[in-house]
């Protein structure tokens, strides 16, 4: 009999491992839909928060460690990832409190502050969006940085293109591209491509077009198609910062 090599026994092994995994997600995913439904039919409201919360939470947890993932790759951290495990930790905190109660020291400093556990959950959820909408901000300013570091302009050549189908909000189907690009510099080939950047523009393997790559480390490249996805992602961190504050604002002052 063939004795089976030590990767193979690792694969075996990893295979059975997302096999469990994969059991117990699903388990854990149906019961948790089972515990929502009881707690709607029974009006266990607390309950239900702690579900919906823990869900947030964990797909969130998720999502972080996706992105980590991705930024090991030299990607972009999605900032609004983020939102998920916060909303699911405020969601969790007021399902504890509607259960088991307002701890008496955070009772008379609520009282103190003339504030409810409504209030506080609203003013939490606020903060949230604060956070991630300076974490959006931050993210532009980084790519920015990565602009002003690649300032070589080189001529390249599209090698590849990969495409792929979005859905927009009517349900109409639109194809985006991504090119490869091929482009020598002091004496060495590289490909460049961002497998995140799918644009409408329609691409051919031939053409001509000037990349943008750091002198000082010719790998790394920024793509002109950063530009308007980082107006977009500035307008909605200014709005996930200035929003937020303006509602915290009246109610602080309208109570």
């Amino acid at each position: 009999m063939e004795e089976k090599t030590l990767q193979q026994i690792l694969k075996e092994r990893s295979t059975q491992g997302n096999i469990i995994l994969a059991v117990f997600f699903t388990i854990w995913f149906l019961g948790s839909l089972g515990g929502l439904a009881y707690s709607f039919n029974t009006g266990l409201t607390y309950l239900g928060l702690i579900l919906i919360g823990q869900y947030f939470f964990i797909f969130g947890g998720l999502g972080i460690h996706m992105n980590i993932q991705r930024v090991k790759q030299g990607k972009r951290f999605d900032i609004p990832v983020l939102l998920l495990p916060l909303v699911g930790i405020v969601l969790i905190s007021v399902g504890l409190m509607q259960r088991f109660g307002i701890p008496p020291q955070l009772q008379t400093a609520l009282d103190k502050a003339g504030l409810t556990p409504i209030n506080v959950t609203i003013y939490g959820m606020l903060v949230v969006f604060i956070v991630v909408g300076i974490g959006l901000i931050v993210s532009v300013i980084l790519d920015l940085k990565k602009k002003v570091r690649c300032s070589e302009f080189i001529p390249a050549v599209c090698t590849d293109v990969k495409t792929s189908h979005q859905t927009d909000s009517h349900g109409h189907y639109t194809t985006v591209y991504c090119p490869t690009w091929q482009a020598s510099y002091k004496g060495q080939t590289r490909n460049y491509v961002d497998d995140e950047l799918y644009v409408s523009k329609k691409y051919h393997i031939g053409d001509i077009a000037e990349i943008q790559i750091n002198p000082n480390n010719p790998e790394e490249f920024y793509s002109s198609v950063n530009a308007f996805k980082n107006k977009v992602i500035f307008v909605l961190g200014i709005g996930f910062v200035l929003v937020p504050i303006y509602a915290i604002y009246m109610m602080a002052k309208y109570g």
